[in-house]
């Protein structure tokens, strides 16, 4: 998803007009006309501001942090502990909930830190929340929806109101380039190389095996030192770290499978341990749905 915030100035109007930016590929010979209006934008946010007052006692607070002199080094907040000193207050967070449900939007729970509010809804809801225009668009065999005028706010709510994330539903595309694919060795426990592809493919700068770079648990557990002899070879204490108990918490734009992490470690470490996934949001459904 796009997420960069559209900038919500002070409000002098009753509607208060939001500077929007739009994707690279914003350009009229990709539009492809109006939105389908059915369609649903899910998981839209609004990223809510903080006065000046409570933005210059939280860089304070940053700063004592890191301060071993300060009363506060190293007493870290809690979500809620973050939202109730340095997010809006409730009657203006409900403010925005009450104006965003009159359009018929479905507000997700308001994040313990008072960051943000997400809410979904049509394509048509939206339109006529924001006063704004969504036209389909094609690019790079990739079709998205995104707003074509700059949206606008109540001007009572424009002060509460940082910017907008995800009016569009353009996926970025990763930077990374795809090495040779690799065959698993079951005796050795490792990915072997198939023959390098001809063709003059682009290969990672950092490589081995044949232009070939694979990563197992070994090699994590070497290259972070993680103590565990079992994984990591150059580690001679007696402490083992496993995982137990610990929370792993991954972004990015698809469901993990406990089928594919039983898989992984059943190959490289003989466990087929069943890790504990809770999957958040739904984003890769959304996307396959283009």
């Amino acid at each position: 998803m796009f997420l960069r915030a559209l900038q919500v100035p002070s409000p002098s109007n009753p509607a208060s007009s939001c500077r929007a930016t739009s994707p690279p590929q914003f350009k009229p010979r990709y539009d492809r006309g109006e939105a389908l209006e059915s369609y649903q934008l899910r998981h839209v946010r609004i990223l809510l501001t903080r006065s000046a007052e409570q933005q210059k006692a939280l860089d304070r607070f940053e700063q004592e942090l890191q301060d071993k002199s300060s009363p506060n080094y190293h007493k870290w907040l809690t979500p809620q502990q973050f939202g109730r000193q340095y997010g809006p207050a409730d009657s203006d967070v409900a403010a925005i909930v009450a104006w965003m449900q009159s359009y018929g939007l479905t507000v997700e729970p308001v994040s313990p830190g008072r960051t943000n509010v997400a809410f979904s809804g049509t394509v048509r809801q939206v339109k006529e929340a924001f006063h704004t225009s969504i036209h389909s668009y094609e690019f790079n065999g990739q079709q998205f929806y995104t707003n074509i005028a700059n949206p606008s706010v109540p001007s009572a709510l424009s002060p509460l109101i940082e910017g907008i994330a995800r009016l569009n539903t353009w996926n970025p595309r990763p930077n990374s380039i795809r090495a040779n694919p690799g065959r698993m060795d079951p005796a050795s426990r490792r990915l072997t190389p198939f023959p390098p592809e001809t063709g003059g493919r682009q290969a990672p700068a950092f490589t081995s095996n044949g232009n070939n770079l694979y990563m197992v648990p070994g090699d994590a557990a070497t290259i972070y030192d993680t103590p565990n002899p079992a994984l990591n070879a150059n580690d001679t204490s007696s402490t083992r770290y496993d995982g137990t108990g610990v929370t792993i918490g991954v972004g990015g734009t698809s469901l993990i499978q406990t089928s594919t992490v039983q898989n992984y470690r059943s190959k490289f470490l003989g466990d087929t341990t069943a890790p504990i996934i809770t999957n958040i949001d739904g984003v890769y459904l959304r996307r396959r749905q283009h």
